[in-house]
This record gives structure tokens, C-alpha cells and sequence, in this order.
């Protein structure tokens, strides 16, 4: 019967180990003469035949298991990358869609401020980061309101010019 171990199934093996404790304690309570020692170790051998075949059945089952995981764990962690990306991915005309524009593709479409064309601002002093601040600057807030700004020219001052004279 050992040798079809593990053709049986749980419940068999479960039963032949009740079975084999069972005779155990029988042969136990006998007088020790060298027929029941034997036989004593001959159960004893086999009870440790079928413990080794229940703790692989279990090490199995373990196994399976974790194999199972692991592979579900490869398809959700694909599946919850595609889900991210298709969430990340923002719809077309969307504000997150239009800032991935580039700047031909914003010089193509009409603002309102084509009309009068800025003038170019002057590059702000970088600071490190250690040691930027939070304080805004004067100007440095963007208004709505039209401005118009007027540049005085000056008028150009009559000068005299230099006399020329010949000399002989």
C-alpha cells in the first residue's frame, strides 16, 4: 500500500495513518521480544513514510499556490499599468491634452493677444533653490487689463555744423 502512496487520495492517507498508529499502540502494549520490536519499527518506518508524503503534499499545495500568485500578480500589475495609462492619458481638447502642445501647434491657433505682440521680457535673475522664495516680485503679476505704454522720444537737438574751411 506504501508503494501507491501517492495514488491516494487525503482522506486514504489520513485513514492509513490513524491505521498505523493504531497498531502501534497495540504491538506497544505487548511484552518486547525481538518480533515486536520489529514490528514497532517497521509501523514507526512507515508512519514516517506517510508524515513525508502528507508534509510534500502540503509543501504542493504551498507551492501552487504561491506560483498562482505570482502569475496573478503579473497580469494585475499589467492590466493596473494599462488602466493607469489609459486614466493618465487625457482626453483630446482637455487643458492637460492642450499643454502637451507644442509651440507650433499653439502658434497655429488665434489668442487674443495676437492683435499687439508683447515685448519680450527682460530673463529674471535665477536664484538656487536653497534660497528662492515665495515673495512676488514687482511685475511679475500678469493682468487682464489693456495697457497702452507711450515711449518718449526725444526730439532730436539742432546742433550746428562744424565749419569747413579750406586751407591753402
Amino acid at each position: 500500500m506504501l508503494d501507491q502512496l501517492t495514488e491516494l487520495n487525503d482522506a486514504d492517507i489520513a485513514e492509513l495513518q490513524t491505521a498505523i498508529v493504531g497498531e502501534f499502540e497495540t504491538v506497544e502494549k505487548e511484552d518486547p521480544t525481538p518480533q515486536t520490536v520489529d514490528a514497532m519499527t517497521s509501523l514507526a518506518d512507515m508512519l514516517d513514510t506517510v508524515r513525508a508524503e502528507v508534509k510534500r503534499r502540503e509543501a504542493a499545495v504551498e507551492e501552487l499556490a504561491s506560483r498562482a500568485a505570482e502569475a496573478a500578480s503579473r497580469v494585475n500589475a499589467a492590466q493596473e499599468d494599462a488602466t493607469k495609462v489609459e486614466e493618465e492619458a487625457p482626453a483630446e481638447g482637455s487643458p492637460e491634452e492642450e499643454a502637451k502642445e507644442t509651440p507650433d501647434e499653439e502658434a497655429k491657433e488665434p489668442t487674443p493677444d495676437d492683435e499687439t505682440p508683447a515685448a519680450p521680457a527682460a530673463p529674471a535673475a535665477k536664484k538656487p533653490m536653497t534660497t528662492a522664495s515665495t515673495a512676488t516680485e514687482e511685475g511679475s503679476e500678469l493682468s487682464t487689463e489693456e495697457t497702452t505704454e507711450v515711449a518718449e522720444v526725444a526730439a532730436p537737438a539742432e546742433t550746428a555744423a562744424p565749419e569747413i574751411t579750406e586751407e591753402a
